[in-house]
This record gives structure tokens, C-alpha cells and sequence, in this order.
């Protein structure tokens, strides 16, 4: 997806930029080393967003009036919303967020004394394996796509059709205690996520569109911030075993990814999009696999004992409309051409637009198409379904 000059320039004048450790005390007016629901933490995230004079002179007369001051106002208030939720659903029942928590949700830089190196160990719940990580938080349940459980009756083919999808992760976190500056960067945080991701549609009557793929991995993750053109960098790296229900195929691969971030062009992190009736996040991804087939068994399109290497981009885009409130579009494409092995590319496309059944998204029903080859099993999809998503 291609970013015009115009657009890019509009989002780099309107959005939130980082905020350097040192400034956030400032807001923490009752000086309780939290920021608080309320007027700390709308002054904080206004604080943060750039306007040029000229968006502030309106008429032009060399001064800010009163009709003016109000209008800005109203339009940071429409800048910040996004991540004012975001805030509310991280800290729950809490007075409000830890200062050196508030660096990092915000995008600028983790707090200068290092913090308590401790394992943080969550079961997350995702469709995809990726679904984890970005910036710093395992990413809310209201922002992710859930595990997808779908039933279809074909009745002109006496056909009924099961089909479950997602990935089940173990979360464990740790932070480095490093301080990095813009001049300099560093490893602020690495994981490991040992999990699983399955993928299975059973047909009654039509066996041969069956899906049966089943992906165990080990994996892990570095968080590189500061000293450089991004916010903030992650670098993955995961063990793969590609096989089915059955175990009766075999598929062994490296896995190698990274991912950029920056908060003012919406890379990672949700933003608002010119005239205020969308919220987006896109997430561009840098993907390389290489591996051999070992058992093919009832997948006849693998080749066995053959080895394979391919490389390409991964891009997710997700939008969330204004004015339908729980609604989510989302697009995901990869392309992974490939250098040895068969087959010599995977392309893999997925639209889905879901409706969230409660207020923090863990549920969710709505539509889903996917097309294309599936990674490392490369089986072929090209389906539309209705189903109910879970996330946690």
C-alpha cells in the first residue's frame, strides 16, 4: 500500500510523536508517580501533537482569538480519542497508569530507572501468531482478530462444513533495564512465546477442500527503541514444526521477521484518518522462512525431503469506523517469493469485517474471505465464511 506524499505529510503534522523520558512528570499534577484518568492524561496526549501556526491562525490576523483556541481544542479532542480509549481499557479499574508505563503507551522511551526484571506469564488467544508484542503490551483484545469458529450447511450438496482457526501463545516478557536516548539505541525488552496454531475446515461431503494444518512453534522476540529513524523495532525469530491433526506430515522451519513502528504515521499504533470517521493501523512486515519437508503424508503437493527458502513483505491494515461503534475492518497480504523449493510463491489474501458482541472486543461475529496458500503447509484456501471470533 502506497502512502501519497500529501497524506503522509497531513499525519506527520496532526499526529502524535514521541514523547523523551523526562517530560511526562510534568503532567503528574498531584505528584502521586501516576497519570491519571481525566485532565493529566488528555493534557499529556494533547501535549504531544504538532499543529503549524498556520493551523491555529484560521483568519489569518496575526493572533489566536477565542473561536479559534476553541476550535483547536475540539480537534485535538478528536486526535486523542483513539488512544484515550486505548488508555481506559489498559487501566481498567486503576486511579491511573504508572509514569514510566504511560513512556512506553504513548511511544517515546522506557522509564531511566531501570525497572523490575520479572516474567510475565499470559495465555493470549489470537488468530495469528504475530498478534503479540508491539509495543510493549500484548496488543488489547479490542485491537486484535480473535480465534475463528464457523459452521456452514450446504444444502444443495448435502454439505456441512466445520472450520476452527487460531493460535493459542505463552507470553513471557522481560524488560532489560536499558535507558535508550534518540542519539542512541538499545534492546528494551525480549520474550519468548512458546504456541500453537491450527487451521482445520472438515467438509461432510466434499473431503477434498478439507484444510488440515497444525503449527507448533518456539518463539521469541527483541524490542529495539530509540537511536534511530523508527520508534521502535522488533526483530522475531521462531522455531516452526508444520504438520496436521494426524501428525502425520512434517514440515521443519526458521521463521525471521521485523517490524517497524512509528506513532505518527500510524505504523503499529492506532490513528485517526483526515476528517475523523476512521481510526487505522498499519503494520508492514519484513518475512523470511526457510526449511525442509520431512513426512508429506496425506499432503501430496509436498514434495518430500526437499528443502525451501522463501522471503517477502507481510502488510496489515485495520480500520475502525467512527460512526459504528464495535465495528472492525481489517485486510491482511503477504507475498513470499520463493528462492528454492516448491512451490515458487505463496500469496495469501484475508478481508474480514466483524461486529464486537461486548464492550472489550473478546467477542465478535462477522464475515471473513481468504484466499491464496497457507504458510509452511502451503494448502490452498478460497472461502467465505460467517463466524464467531474469541480473543484473549
Amino acid at each position: 500500500m502506497r502512502m501519497s506524499p500529501v497524506f503522509l505529510l497531513f499525519c506527520l503534522s496532526f499526529c502524535a510523536f514521541p514523547v523523551y523520558a523526562g517530560s511526562v512528570e510534568e503532567f503528574d499534577a498531584n505528584g502521586n508517580g501516576l497519570i491519571e484518568q481525566g485532565s493529566e492524561i488528555t493534557a499529556l496526549l494533547k501535549s504531544t501533537i504538532t499543529v503549524p501556526y498556520a493551523g491555529l491562525d484560521t483568519n489569518r490576523d496575526g493572533k489566536v482569538d477565542c473561536q479559534e483556541s476553541e476550535a483547536l481544542d475540539r480537534k485535538l479532542d478528536e486526535e486523542i480519542s483513539f488512544r484515550l480509549e486505548e488508555y481506559r481499557e489498559l487501566i481498567g479499574d486503576a486511579a491511573g497508569m504508572p509514569i514510566a508505563d504511560v513512556r512506553r503507551f504513548i511511544g517515546g522511551l522506557p522509564a531511566s530507572s531501570p525497572p523490575a526484571v520479572s516474567d510475565n506469564g499470559r495465555l493470549l488467544v489470537r488468530r495469528d501468531y504475530e498478534n503479540i508484542g508491539v509495543m510493549d503490551q500484548s496488543k488489547d483484545p479490542a485491537t486484535v482478530k480473535g480465534a475463528w469458529v464457523a459452521y456452514t450447511k450446504d444444502y444443495e450438496n448435502r454439505n456441512d462444513i466445520w472450520q476452527i482457526r487460531g493460535s493459542a501463545m505463552y507470553l513471557l516478557r522481560s524488560e532489560t533495564g536499558l535507558a535508550p536516548s534518540e542519539e542512541k539505541g538499545g534492546v528494551t525488552a525480549y520474550s519468548f512465546v512458546p504456541g500453537v496454531s491450527f487451521d482445520r475446515v472438515s467438509n461432510s461431503n466434499a473431503g477434498c477442500m478439507d484444510v488440515n494444518s497444525l503449527t507448533f512453534r518456539l518463539g521469541s522476540e527483541l524490542e529495539y527503541m530509540g537511536g534511530g529513524f523508527f520508534d521502535a523495532q522488533y526483530l522475531r525469530l521462531n522455531l516452526a514444526y508444520a504438520s496436521d491433526f494426524d501428525l502425520e506430515s512434517g514440515v521443519l522451519a526458521l521463521e525471521a521477521q521485523w517490524e517497524p513502528v512509528d506513532t505518527g504515521i500510524g505504523m503499529g499504533v492506532g490513528r485517526s484518518l483526515p476528517g475523523g470517521l476512521f481510526d487505522f493501523r498499519w503494520r508492514p512486515i519484513l518475512h523470511a522462512e526457510g526449511g525442509r519437508v520431512i513426512e508429506r503424508g496425506d499432503k501430496y503437493w509436498l514434495v518430500g525431503d526437499e528443502g525451501f527458502f522463501r522471503a517477502g513483505p507481510k502488510l496489515h491494515l485495520d480500520l475502525w469506523p467512527l460512526f459504528l461503534e464495535r465495528v472492525r475492518i481489517g485486510f491482511d497480504w503477504q507475498y513470499l517469493h520463493g528462492f528454492s523449493g516448491y512451490p515458487g510463491h505463496v500469496r495469501l489474501f484475508e478481508g474480514d469485517v466483524s461486529y464486537a458482541l461486548n464492550e472489550k472486543g473478546n467477542y465478535a461475529i462477522g464475515f471473513a474471505y481468504r484466499k491464496g496458500r497457507l504458510p509452511l503447509t502451503f494448502e490452498q484456501v478460497d472461502e467465505l465464511t460467517l463466524g464467531l471470533s474469541v480473543k484473549y
